[in-house]
């Protein structure tokens, strides 16, 4: 299992990972004649020697034999049956009373079930959803009818809690026998039955029929059944019989399926309770998020938080229930797209994963079609399938991104628990190249999700990231667009590329030459008459990012703005001291110069505390620190300041009452408070920590989704919800609660902690506008 995306463990790899060179494909990204896109794809398929794979007559006709039905399939379905194994279940329980019944039977029942008694249990129009709850996810309309026809229901359509065990009971075996018999037809004398129609009699169980589990669940049934494996096309009754009781013990997933559902299990129950608690389903969502429509998770949420605590066992049912969900939505969306050979172009594959919340780069795309073995011109649906396992696998990143992403979380995951602090995400952002300019923080907000917790997990930080890299190539398509001739129909001019850059991060202007200079010479001999297409485009902004993120890196995670002030202040330091041949500040003169840095550390113990604590860590034997040193005691005082923050984020919400979406506004100021001193705080930082969570959190929240679509920062958009209806004082009573909190510090001392700045807020809450204007008066 790899450090990150425990999907890794759902499906096989199949065949190794090959690089590629760098396809052309900026008329895909960008936009361009579909005449030219189709001949880059051929020629990209002709240059790496692939040839097209042959498709099995089931293959070629996926996606069309799936019933209208089937594909309006999306409610929430626990898919597989497991009414094979749980027969002894079913003898031993009693009919009246569900709290006997099989676990998936109860489970389903109180989903749909009259709460309130066990005559008046369920009504006739619910049956086939607590089938589908139970696992069956195809059922069988004439079927239910007949069973149904012979029940004794009560006045208004009901029945009771033993009539609906006897429907469930003869349902199922109904369906078992017809199955056997639909096998015994179809082998006629041959006595064995294809692989197709083993996926036609999976589907009637209620299965999703994805041939690699299938196969690989034949292969071990053979092995129980003592016979040679003699192909997919061949399968014998004794197999067949041995297949159905794997496929039903284990949820439609193979061995090495389940094994791998152990692990992300043991992955997600990060108390090691033996479940699931709904304070650990946050990570799963995320993870089952990625490369999946929007309803199939939306859908899969609601049950889970429904169901409360997971075991093993349920946790694998609901797994197998989202790739059943899923298997549903991408067959409607690959008819959606596909040819009359029932097939799809790279470029409509590219269009089908952003349908699925995925902006996929071309590079990622070919490295998963070159692991699955797959051909580069042509995907059906089973390639389609087998492209959407491998991106999951790697949470939609290509193999170098994810490498990074997994560096920087345990460089910022300082006790090695697996959670990062949650005030350190921007710092981890940053340190992977985002947030250095000025639109992803306008595109991205994840605070509403996790801005009121302390931490967050792998899978949760692998969102985030994902969120952000989709929000940057956006805004690369944005910037092309806006500047290239034709809306980015054609290449954008050399001598429109700055302009284009600075829409993105001023910073990349200072570094493009350089870039093209060295890694495109025929461009920069051209200087004058080179043009960029979106791909071209993209590789300077990938390149110039990189040098802004490694500037960053080596400067201890600061911007160059904040780089240039600490230089400045320790060089003006160093200078007055006559220490310039060293170039070290000795103890006298680096306590000055923390307390122009950090004004708070003379008034605040705690402050002081944690700077001792980060100077002890990077002084020398003589307690001098040279510049690289002091930026690293000054990282380090940040990261201490970020985990009292963190701590300290669920006392805001319970003390204070403020809703999450908010809680780190708090927080920013308290930030702003111990970093700069009392006197950094404005008179709106004043106003919110008067009114925060003051205002009906329903009302709160509204208005703030609404600004936030047109404010680009978060505590900007917060602040005029404030002035908008929010806040009952006026900027002149804020500036005199100001004067307030200077004295009420000098009295009781300065706030070093997140509860002693809770408590000076509380202190501040119980002034009145009134008294404030007295205090004028």
């Amino acid at each position: 299992m790899t450090q990150f995306g425990a999907s890794t463990l759902l499906e096989p790899r199949i065949g190794p990972v090959s690089p590629i060179g760098r396809s052309d494909m900026s008329s895909v990204m960008a936009g361009g004649d579909a005449e030219a896109k189709k001949a880059k794809n051929t020629m990209l398929s002709d240059s790496l020697g692939l040839r097209k794979k042959k498709r099995s007559p089931r293959e070629a006709k996926g996606p069309a034999r799936m019933s209208a039905r089937g594909r309006e399939m999306l409610m929430p379905v626990p898919a597989g049956i497991v009414f094979a194994t749980d027969k002894e279940a079913k003898q031993a329980a009693k009919p009246e009373d569900p709290e006997t019944w099989p676990e998936r039977l109860r489970t389903a029942a109180l989903q749909v079930c009259h709460k309130l008694s066990t005559t008046q249990f369920v009504t006739l129009t619910r049956l086939e959803d607590m089938l589908k709850l139970a696992g069956h996810s195809t059922v069988w309309s004439e079927v239910v009818g007949k069973i149904v026809s012979r029940l004794p229901s009560l006045a208004g359509g009901w029945l009771s809690a033993s009539a609906t065990f006897s429907f469930v009971c003869e349902y199922e075996e109904k369906i078992m026998s017809d199955v056997q018999r639909e096998f015994k037809l179809a082998a006629g004398e041959s006595e064995t039955i294809s692989f197709t129609t083993l996926e036609d009699l999976v589907d009637r169980l209620g299965y999703t029929p994805l041939p690699h589990s299938l196969i690989a669940i034949l292969q071990e049934a053979a092995d129980i059944a003592a016979e040679p494996w003699l192909g997919r096309d061949a399968i014998s009754l004794s197999t067949f019989e041995a297949f159905v009781q794997l496929l039903t013990e284990r949820d439609g997933f193979s061995q090495a399926e389940v094994a791998g559902l152990d692990r992300a299990f043991t992955r997600f129950d990060r108390d090691d309770s033996g479940t699931i608690d709904p304070e650990e389903l946050q990570p799963i969502l995320c993870w089952l998020g990625c490369c999946a429509h929007e309803n199939v998770t939306a859908q899969l949420e609601e049950v889970m938080r429904a169901e409360g605590s997971m075991d093993r066992a349920r946790f694998r049912t609901l797994l197998r229930q989202h790739r059943a969900l899923q298997y549903a939505h991408t067959h409607a969306l690959f008819e959606r797209y596909c040819s009359p050979e029932l097939t799809v172009a790279p470029a409509d594959l590219v269009r089908m994963f952003k349908k699925l919340r995925l902006s996929l780069l071309p590079e990622t795309l070919w490295e998963v079609v070159e692991e699955c073995e797959l051909p580069h011109d042509a995907f059906g649906f089973t390639d389609f399938w087998s492209v959407l396992q491998g991106l999951r696998q790697r949470e939609g990143f290509h193999s170098r991104e994810l490498k990074e992403i997994g560096d920087t979380f345990r460089r910022f995951d300082r006790y090695g628990k697996g959670e990062l602090f949650t005030r350190s995400l921007p710092n981890a952002l940053r340190w992977m190249g985002h947030l250095l300019g000025q639109h992803s923080t306008a595109r991205v907000d994840w605070k509403p999700e996790y801005g009121g917790r302390a931490r967050i997990t792998q899978a949760e930080f692998l969102k985030v990231v994902r969120d952000h890299t989709e929000a940057d190539i956006l805004s690369l398509r944005e910037a092309f667009r806006q500047v290239a001739p034709e809306g980015g129909a054609c290449p954008l001019p050399m001598s429109k590329l700055k302009a284009t850059l600075e829409k993105l991060n001023k910073a990349y202007t200072q570094d493009c030459d350089d870039v093209i200079r060295k890694t495109m010479v025929q461009k920069w001999l051209r200087k004058a008459n080179a043009t960029f297409d979106f791909e071209e485009f993209r590789h300077v902004v990938a390149r110039c990012r990189e040098r802004a993120r490694d500037r960053l890196r080596a400067n201890q995670g600061f911007t160059d703005a904040e780089v240039t002030r600490l230089r400045k202040l320790f060089s003006q330091k160093l200078a007055d001291c006559d220490n310039t041949a060293k170039e070290t500040l000795p103890p006298a003169a680096l306590i000055e110069l923390f307390k122009i840095v950090t004004p708070m550390v003379e008034k605040s113990p705690e402050a002081r505390n944690m700077l001792k604590k980060a100077i002890n860590i990077h002084e020398d034997d003589h307690g001098s620190l040279d510049l690289p040193a002091f930026l690293k005691v000054m990282r380090t005082f940040e990261d201490l300041i970020e985990e009292e923050q963190s701590v300290g984020t669920p006392m805001v919400k319970q003390e204070l009452g403020i809703p999450v979406v908010q809680v780190d506004d708090f927080l920013d100021i308290f930030s702003d408070y111990i970093r700069n001193g009392p006197q950094s705080l404005t008179a709106q930082d004043m106003r919110m920590l008067y009114s925060l969570g003051k205002g009906a959190p329903s009302r709160v929240s509204t208005a703030l989704n609404k600004v936030r679509k047109s404010v680009n920062s978060t505590r900007v958009a917060n602040a005029a919800v404030n002035a908008m209806q929010f806040n009952p004082l006026t900027y002149d009573q804020a500036s005199r609660l100001k004067e307030h909190f200077l004295r009420m510090q000098d009295q009781k001392g300065a706030a070093g902690t997140v509860q002693q700045f809770i408590a000076f807020t509380k202190a501040l809450r119980d002034v009145t506008p009134e008294q404030l204007d007295h205090a004028v008066a």
